[in-house]
């Protein structure tokens, strides 16, 4: 199951006078299927998950945790108005409407929100039925600037990257590669949610960094160019990536070409509108030999995924890297 509740819900953080209840929700926006097959619900499009009651309005503070790989997130909240507006009054009336509160990792959300315990949000996972209810529920996608009709907020419908209101992707999601080649976009890890839901309000405000993203692993290339990791860097300005070609695991070191690339404005759209999934090139290094550790840093990237290729001049080399992305 995608949400690690470990047993232990919000309700029983309030009840037990706790201060801060951590959700932990692993492959945070992945659709488990083509947006266009409208398979409804998923556990992984919203948290509280389908069917369960919405965060209480007790909350004080809203705030990405240290351990997310995602660096946003939208809240529902209550507006205290229906959100039906006569159309007489405006010509547009979606476009008057209030929206789901963003929570970033630089700006928590740091005052309490008004919220309703029922009803629950029904299975479309929409934050529009969610702020038509005025019940908090947290989405991995929000709105766009200007017109936002229904239709726009529901889980049932794909959430491109024209505004970048979206984390997630889809499983058999495809993304065109440096080298102009279209594979399927299958990262080394899925987006990860930490969200910190203070019970009371804090006495300090929460950090607004994230603590430091530390990976590492053993890989093997042929003589074609290899995709060895594609990491969910998500506003990270800080990577480092260290290189080197050595016999780890019984594969001799040789000669390599390092390649960095980035992909930035993730989305799951099926159909490439308006932004489909590309990688350009951050970094190289060419012609290391074998037995050498090399250094990349990227600074300031402002990308969602590091894509780490590596080319051997003569197969097969084998090696290892370690990526460490800060805030």
């Amino acid at each position: 199951m995608p949400y690690q509740s470990h047993g232990f819900t919000i309700e029983d953080s309030i009840a037990r006078n706790e201060e801060v209840y951590e959700v932990e929700f692993t492959r945070w926006g992945t659709r488990l299927d083509d947006p266009s097959a409208g398979i409804l619900p998923q556990e992984n499009l919203q948290f509280p998950p389908p069917g369960a009651r919405p965060i209480p309005s007790s909350v004080a503070v809203a705030a990405i945790g240290p351990r997310s790989t995602v660096d946003r997130c939208w809240i529902t909240w209550d507006r205290q108005k229906i959100l039906k507006i006569p159309p007489a009054d405006v010509v547009y009336p979606e476009r008057v409407v209030s929206m789901p509160r963003i929570v970033t990792c630089d700006a928590p959300l740091l005052f309490p929100q008004s919220t309703r315990v029922t009803p629950s949000l029904p299975a479309t996972q929409s934050w529009w039925d969610a702020m038509q209810f005025g019940t908090a529920y947290v989405f991995p996608w929000g709105p766009a600037p200007g017109f936002n009709p229904a239709g726009q907020g529901s889980g049932g419908a794909s959430h491109g990257g024209k505004f970048g209101t979206t984390t997630g992707f889809y499983v058999g999601q495809t993304f065109v590669t440096l080298d102009g080649k279209v594979l399927p976009f299958t990262p080394e890890e899925e987006p990860f949610l930490q969200l910190l839901l203070y019970t009371k309000p804090p006495l300090f405000a929460p950090p607004a960094r994230r603590a430091a993203m530390l990976r590492s692993r053993v890989w093997s290339a042929i003589s074609d160019t290899d995709i060895v990791a594609i990491y969910p860097i998500f506003g990270r300005k800080r990577v480092g990536i260290s290189l080197i070609s050595h016999n780890f695991s019984g594969v001799p070191a040789k000669t390599c070409d390092y390649t960095v690339g980035i992909i930035r404005n993730v989305n799951e759209d099926p159909l490439f509108e308006p932004a489909p999934l590309f990688e350009v090139k951050a970094a190289e290094a060419l012609g290391v030999p074998g037995e050498t550790g090399i250094n990349i840093q990227l600074n300031n990237q402002c990308a969602d995924y590091v894509v780490i290729h590596i080319k051997t001049l003569t197969s097969p080399a084998g090696g290892a890297l370690t990526v460490v992305a800060e805030d």
